[in-house]
Protein backbone atom coordinates (compact mmCIF):
# COMPACT_ATOMS: atom_id res chain seq x y z
CA UNK A 1 0.00 0.00 0.00
CA UNK A 2 2.80 2.60 0.75
CA UNK A 3 4.73 1.77 -1.68
CA UNK A 4 1.99 2.13 -4.60
CA UNK A 5 1.45 5.61 -2.84
CA UNK A 6 5.32 6.30 -3.14
CA UNK A 7 4.91 5.43 -6.89
CA UNK A 8 1.81 7.49 -7.37
CA UNK A 9 3.78 10.70 -5.34
CA UNK A 10 6.51 10.41 -7.54
CA UNK A 11 4.85 9.54 -11.07
CA UNK A 12 2.80 13.13 -10.35
CA UNK A 13 5.97 15.08 -9.31
CA UNK A 14 7.63 13.79 -12.61
CA UNK A 15 4.55 14.77 -15.00
CA UNK A 16 4.40 18.08 -12.84
CA UNK A 17 8.04 19.00 -13.29
CA UNK A 18 7.95 17.50 -17.02
CA UNK A 19 4.48 20.07 -17.78
CA UNK A 20 6.43 23.18 -16.44
CA UNK A 21 9.79 22.31 -18.24
CA UNK A 22 7.78 21.97 -21.38
CA UNK A 23 6.05 25.33 -20.30
CA UNK A 24 9.15 27.26 -19.75
CA UNK A 25 10.25 26.01 -22.89
CA UNK A 26 7.33 26.65 -25.08
CA UNK A 27 7.01 30.43 -23.70
CA UNK A 28 10.85 31.07 -24.24
CA UNK A 29 9.72 30.70 -27.86
CA UNK A 30 7.06 33.30 -28.42
CA UNK A 31 8.06 36.41 -29.47
CA UNK A 32 5.65 39.65 -29.17
CA UNK A 33 5.09 40.58 -32.92
CA UNK A 34 3.77 37.02 -33.86
CA UNK A 35 1.52 36.85 -30.48
CA UNK A 36 0.31 40.47 -30.88
CA UNK A 37 -2.30 40.57 -33.84
CA UNK A 38 -4.35 43.64 -32.46
CA UNK A 39 -5.02 45.93 -29.40
CA UNK A 40 -4.99 43.41 -26.04
CA UNK A 41 -8.74 44.34 -24.38
CA UNK A 42 -7.08 45.45 -21.12
CA UNK A 43 -5.28 49.11 -21.74
CA UNK A 44 -4.51 51.98 -19.04
CA UNK A 45 -3.84 55.37 -21.00
CA UNK A 46 -1.40 57.92 -20.01
CA UNK A 47 -1.83 61.42 -21.26
CA UNK A 48 1.76 63.44 -21.99
CA UNK A 49 2.96 66.30 -23.55
CA UNK A 50 4.85 66.38 -26.45
CA UNK A 51 5.18 63.97 -29.97
CA UNK A 52 4.43 60.20 -29.95
CA UNK A 53 8.22 59.48 -31.26
CA UNK A 54 9.64 61.77 -28.26
CA UNK A 55 7.75 59.44 -25.99
CA UNK A 56 8.70 56.01 -27.95
CA UNK A 57 12.42 57.22 -27.57
CA UNK A 58 12.10 58.11 -23.43
CA UNK A 59 10.25 54.69 -22.76
CA UNK A 60 13.15 52.81 -24.67
CA UNK A 61 15.90 54.57 -23.05
CA UNK A 62 13.94 54.13 -19.50
CA UNK A 63 13.63 50.44 -20.05
CA UNK A 64 17.63 49.82 -19.44
CA UNK A 65 17.95 48.18 -16.16
CA UNK A 66 14.47 47.49 -15.77
CA UNK A 67 12.83 43.82 -14.95
CA UNK A 68 11.80 44.59 -18.87
CA UNK A 69 12.99 43.15 -21.92
CA UNK A 70 12.12 45.10 -25.52
CA UNK A 71 10.80 42.58 -27.52
CA UNK A 72 9.51 44.44 -30.62
CA UNK A 73 10.14 48.49 -31.68
CA UNK A 74 8.07 49.15 -34.69
CA UNK A 75 8.75 52.78 -35.16
CA UNK A 76 5.96 53.47 -38.68
CA UNK A 77 3.59 51.70 -36.69
CA UNK A 78 5.19 53.71 -33.12
CA UNK A 79 4.43 50.89 -31.05
CA UNK A 80 6.88 49.17 -28.66
CA UNK A 81 6.43 45.22 -27.23
CA UNK A 82 8.45 45.06 -23.72
CA UNK A 83 8.74 41.19 -22.31
CA UNK A 84 8.55 40.61 -19.14
CA UNK A 85 10.66 37.19 -18.35
CA UNK A 86 8.77 33.99 -17.35
CA UNK A 87 10.57 32.67 -14.65
CA UNK A 88 9.63 29.21 -12.32
CA UNK A 89 7.61 31.20 -9.85
CA UNK A 90 5.72 34.12 -12.31
CA UNK A 91 4.34 33.94 -15.53
CA UNK A 92 6.14 36.10 -18.18
CA UNK A 93 3.95 38.73 -20.20
CA UNK A 94 3.96 41.33 -23.33
CA UNK A 95 3.14 44.80 -22.54
CA UNK A 96 2.10 46.31 -25.84
CA UNK A 97 2.42 50.13 -25.95
CA UNK A 98 0.75 52.26 -28.71
CA UNK A 99 2.15 56.04 -29.09
CA UNK A 100 -0.75 58.57 -30.58
CA UNK A 101 -1.14 62.18 -31.14
CA UNK A 102 -4.18 63.57 -29.82
CA UNK A 103 -3.63 66.95 -31.74
CA UNK A 104 -2.95 69.33 -29.06
CA UNK A 105 0.46 68.76 -28.69
CA UNK A 106 -0.06 66.05 -26.75
CA UNK A 107 0.49 62.10 -27.47
CA UNK A 108 -1.30 59.10 -25.89
CA UNK A 109 0.67 56.50 -24.57
CA UNK A 110 -1.47 53.17 -24.28
CA UNK A 111 0.16 50.25 -22.31
CA UNK A 112 -1.37 47.19 -22.63
CA UNK A 113 -1.20 43.55 -21.05
CA UNK A 114 -0.86 40.21 -22.95
CA UNK A 115 -0.20 36.69 -21.30
CA UNK A 116 3.06 35.06 -22.89
CA UNK A 117 0.90 31.34 -22.30
CA UNK A 118 -2.22 32.00 -20.82
CA UNK A 119 -3.55 33.14 -17.58
CA UNK A 120 -7.41 34.76 -16.50
CA UNK A 121 -7.48 37.90 -16.09
CA UNK A 122 -7.48 38.70 -12.61
CA UNK A 123 -5.67 40.39 -9.32
CA UNK A 124 -2.00 39.54 -10.53
CA UNK A 125 -2.14 40.45 -13.83
CA UNK A 126 -3.95 43.97 -13.10
CA UNK A 127 -0.76 44.56 -10.66
CA UNK A 128 1.35 43.31 -12.67
CA UNK A 129 -0.13 45.72 -15.80
CA UNK A 130 -0.08 48.52 -12.92
CA UNK A 131 3.66 47.87 -12.47
CA UNK A 132 4.62 48.49 -15.75
CA UNK A 133 2.01 51.37 -16.74
CA UNK A 134 3.79 53.46 -13.25
CA UNK A 135 7.16 52.79 -14.52
CA UNK A 136 6.38 54.48 -18.09
CA UNK A 137 4.24 57.05 -16.37
CA UNK A 138 7.84 57.97 -14.33
CA UNK A 139 10.13 57.79 -17.22
CA UNK A 140 7.58 59.97 -19.75
CA UNK A 141 7.51 62.58 -16.18
CA UNK A 142 11.50 62.93 -16.31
Amino acid sequence: MWIFFFMLITLTTALTGFGLVAYMMIAAGRRGRSSIKSKPSHILSIPVPGDPRSALKTVVRAVAGTGYVIDDIDESLLRVILREPESFNKRGFFYPIYFSDRGDSKTLVEVGIKPIMFAIHGPIVSRRHEQCTNMIRAALMQ
